[in-house]
C-alpha cells in the first residue's frame, strides 16, 4: 500500500507535516517503537508509528530520523495528545533526511496498525491472484519464443516502472536502455561475490532515485561466485517487496529461461571451432570472417587470453562485461591448456565502405585493466591478461591469438605487477616463433638445440646453458666466463664442441641468430609442457 492510502483514509484524521512528494512511498509493513535507535529492528520500507518518548531535545530528532534514512525507512507518524506540539526540531530533521512526517490522531495505535495491515494482506492476496495470471502469460510468451524481453514487459507493466535484466557479463535486456550510471553502480553492488538467490539490494543514483535489484539465479549454483543475472527496478525497494510474488518469485521462475542459453550455446560452439582451426592453421581467412559474420562479429578490434579452467563461467561473464564498458562485444570460448581466448569486436559496426572495414582503434590498455578488475570483482582474485590490437586494414586473427598468447605470458611472469600486457611488451622474436608452425620450431630444436642437449645427457654436462649465456650476454667472451665463473679458455672450448655438434659457426651473425630462435623456441616448447628435447 501507499501511504497516501492512510492520509486519505475517511478513518483517521491524518495530516503531513514534512515531505509531502513522499506521500506515494510504498509501505512494506507497520512498526511502533519508542526506541531512541530503533535501525537494529528496521528492515527498510516500513511505516514507522512513534509517540516520541525518546524525544529530549532537537538533537534526538535528528538522531531518530537519521537512523530511520540510514536503513531506508522514508515514512513516520507521530502521535500527538491534546494540545501536544510537534516535537522540536523534528520537521526540520524530517526534511534534511527526505522523510515523511505524518501527525496522527489521539487514537490507539492499534486501530492504525489493524488498518495497514488489513491493507497489506488484501492486497498480497490480490496480488497471489494476479500471480496465477501472469505466470500463466509468461509461460506462453516462453513457449512462443518471445524470450526474457517477454518477462521484462510484463514486469513493467504491472510494477508501473522502468525495469530490466542486467547479466553479469554486462548484457541487458530491456524496452529502452537504461542510463549508464545506474547500469554500471547496479552492476558493481549487484555482482559482488556471495550474494544469495533473492536477496534484493537498493542503489541511490547521483540525482536522487532509487533503483532496485533482486538477484536471479540457480538456488544450488556455488556462493563463493557473484551472481549472473539481476531484475532491476527503477523504483524504491518497499515497492518491489510489495509486490513480491510478482517482482521476484515470477521473475526468478522465467527470466532464466528467457535469456537464450541456446543462442549462448551456438556462439561457443563457433568460436570453439574458430579456436581450435586457428591453432592447427586449417582455417582460410575467408572462412573465418563467415564464422566471425554469424555472431555478429564484422571486424575484429582485439584478442584476450586470460587463464582459466572449464568452469569458468564467471571469468567469461566477466571478460564479457569488460568489453562492454567500453562499448564492444567479446566473444569467450575455450583455448589450449583451457586458456580463456576473447575475440572482441564492435556488434554495432555498420560499414558501407572498404575504407571503413578496418578493425576500429580501441583503449588496450584501458580495456586490458578493465578485464582485470571484472575478474578479481567476480572471482575475489586476479588473473594475468595477455591483448592483442588488430592493425590497421583487415586483422589476420591467427597472428592476434598467437601475439595475445606471448603477451600473456609477460604478463604472467611479474605477478606483482599490472597483470596484464600487449603484444607490443612482447619481443619481436617472440612474436615471430608465435606466428610459426610446429614443423619449423621442429626443424630449429632438431638442428641446434637437441644435438647439444643429448649430448650433455650422455656425458653430464651443460653445453646448453652455456650457450645461452653466451649469447644473453651479446657474444662477449669476457663477460659470458664471468657469468659461468669460468676460465675464457675453457668457455672456448666448450662453444668449440658446440659448434662441432652442430655444424655451425658460432663466429656468423647469422648462426648466432638461429641459435638465439632455436633456444628461445625450446623455451616455448618447455613451457607448454612437453618433456622430450625436441
Amino acid at each position: 500500500m501507499r501511504v497516501r492510502e492512510l492520509v486519505e483514509s475517511t478513518l483517521f484524521d491524518v495530516r503531513v507535516a514534512a515531505c509531502e512528494h513522499r506521500l506515494d512511498e510504498a509501505v512494506r509493513w507497520v512498526h511502533v517503537t519508542d526506541l531512541a535507535d530503533p535501525s537494529p529492528y528496521l528492515r527498510g520500507g516500513e511505516l514507522i508509528l512513534t509517540n516520541a518518548l525518546w524525544h529530549r531535545g532537537p538533537q534526538d530528532s535528528r538522531r531518530f530520523v537519521r537512523a530511520l534514512a540510514s536503513h531506508r525507512v522514508h515514512a513516520l507518524g507521530v502521535a500527538l495528545y491534546g494540545d501536544q506540539d510537534v516535537p522540536t526540531g523534528l520537521i526540520e530533521a524530517c526534511e534534511e533526511s527526505d522523510v515523511l512526517l505524518l501527525v496522527l490522531p489521539d487514537v490507539p495505535f492499534m486501530d492504525i496498525t489493524e488498518q495497514v495491515i488489513s491493507s497489506l494482506l488484501e492486497e498480497r492476496r490480490t496480488t497471489a491472484m494476479r500471480s496465477v495470471v501472469l505466470d500463466s502469460e509468461l509461460a506462453t510468451h516462453l513457449a512462443t519464443g518471445h524470450g526474457a524481453m517477454a518477462v521484462v514487459e510484463v514486469m513493467s507493466r504491472e510494477l508501473g516502472v522502468a525495469c530490466w535484466a542486467l547479466q553479469r557479463n554486462g548484457k541487458v535486456t530491456a524496452l529502452e536502455p537504461p542510463p549508464l550510471e545506474a547500469m554500471t553502480r547496479v552492476w558493481h553492488t549487484g555482482f559482488e561475490r556471495e550474494r544469495p538467490v533473492g536477496d534484493i539490494g537498493q542503489v541511490l543514483l547521483a540525482d536522487g532515485r532509487q533503483v532496485t535489484y533482486v538477484v536471479i539465479g540457480d538456488p544450488s549454483a556455488r556462493t563463493e561466485l557473484a551472481p549472473s543475472v539481476l531484475m532491476v527496478y527503477e523504483c524504491d525497494e518497499a515497492t518491489v517487496q510489495s509486490r513480491a510474488d510478482i517482482a521476484v518469485a515470477l521473475v526468478a521462475r522465467y527470466l532464466p529461461l528467457g535469456l537464450g542459453q541456446e543462442a549462448q550455446a551456438q556462439r561457443q560452439i563457433i568460436a570453439e571451432e574458430l579456436t581450435a582451426r586457428f591453432q592447427l592453421g586449417s582455417l582460410p581467412g575467408d572462412e573465418a570472417a563467415r564464422l566471425l559474420l554469424a555472431v555478429g562479429a564484422e571486424r575484429v578490434s582485439a584478442v584476450i587470453v586470460a587463464r582459466g579452467s572449464r568452469s569458468a563461467r564467471a571469468e567469461i561473464d566477466a571478460i564479457e562485461a569488460a568489453a562492454r564498458f567500453h562499448g564492444l562485444t567479446a566473444l569467450v570460448t575455450f583455448g589450449e591448456d583451457d586458456q580463456l581466448v576473447a575475440y572482441v569486436y564492435d556488434a554495432n559496426a555498420t560499414p558501407d565502405s572498404p575504407a571503413d572495414r578496418a578493425a576500429p582503434t580501441i583503449d588496450i590498455p584501458g580495456l586490458a585493466a578493465s578485464v582485470v578488475e571484472a575478474i578479481r570483482c567476480v572471482c575475489g582474485t586476479a588473473t594475468p591478461v595477455g591483448i592483442a590490437a588488430a592493425p590497421e586494414g583487415s586483422p589476420v586473427l591467427p597472428r592476434l591469438l598467437a601475439e595475445a598468447r606471448q603477451a600473456l605470458l609477460v604478463a604472467g611472469a611479474d605477478p606483482q605487477g599490472k597483470q596484464w600486457a600487449s603484444s607490443a611488451d612482447v619481443a619481436s622474436h617472440l612474436l615471430l616463433l608465435a606466428v610459426a608452425d610446429e614443423d619449423t620450431h621442429r626443424t630449429l630444436r632438431s638442428q641446434l638445440t637437441v644435438p647439444v642437449m643429448e649430448y650433455d645427457r650422455k656425458h653430464g654436462t651443460d653445453l646448453i646453458h652455456t650457450l645461452a649465456v653466451y649469447l644473453d650476454t651479446a657474444c662477449s667472451w669476457q663477460r659470458a666466463a664471468q657469468t659461468l665463473h669460468i676460465h675464457v679458455n675453457t668457455l672456448r672450448y666448450r662453444l668449440a664442441r658446440i659448434e662441432q655438434l652442430t655444424r655451425r659457426d658460432l663466429s656468423r651473425m647469422t648462426d648466432r641468430v638461429d641459435f638465439y630462435l632455436a633456444l628461445s623456441s625450446h623455451r616455448m616448447h618447455k613451457s607448454r609442457g612437453a618433456g622430450t628435447p625436441g
